[in-house]
Parts: C-alpha cells; sequence; structure tokens
C-alpha cells in the first residue's frame, strides 16, 4: 500500500504540552507512540450504536436499565420521605 505525502509542517507543544493538528478532517484519532521517538495518528471514525451486535451492547443495556430502576426507586423513598442517607426528614431505619 502506497501512501503520498498531502501535508508537512513543523509543530511545537502548548503549555499544557499539546500539538493541534491543521486541517484535521476527523475528530478522533488513535496514537501509538514508539519507543525510539515517532507517533503515529491514525484516524478513528466512531459508528451508530444500531450498527454494533447485540452482544456487544447487552452489557450496557442491562447498565442502564438496572440505573433507571434505582431512579425509580429514590424517587419513591423521596415521595415516601424516606433519605437513604439519613439526611431528610425521616431516616430509613433497618429493622
Amino acid at each position: 500500500m502506497s501512501m503520498a505525502l498531502v501535508k508537512e509542517y513543523d509543530k511545537h507543544l502548548d503549555s499544557k504540552t499539546r500539538i493541534t493538528l491543521c486541517g484535521a478532517t476527523v475528530g478522533y484519532y488513535a496514537v501509538q507512540v514508539f519507543d525510539s521517538g515517532p507517533v503515529l495518528l491514525e484516524p478513528r471514525v466512531l459508528t451508530h450504536p444500531a450498527n454494533h451486535s447485540p452482544n456487544a451492547s447487552s452489557p450496557y443495556d442491562s447498565t442502564i436499565a438496572c440505573a433507571s430502576r434505582m431512579k425509580k426507586l429514590l424517587q419513591l423513598f423521596q415521595l415516601n420521605g424516606i433519605s437513604i442517607l439519613g439526611m431528610g426528614s425521616a431516616s430509613a431505619s433497618l429493622k
């Protein structure tokens, strides 16, 4: 695979040790730093979640479902004046 040089320029690090890419066409890059000094940037294109397999998204779906259930439970506690942190008008006690 042959690659043609499109642009070549020198850059310096800013005060926060960052480099700004001139005319960057993508927003995300994979960065590889080699022990001999070179740095390789490869563009990364993020995909839409609908393009992922169901197995890849199932852990995220279960986490979101759990968070949703927890939010509903906390709202129920607040409606009944129960504070799980003990800072509300009435504290929940375990018996």
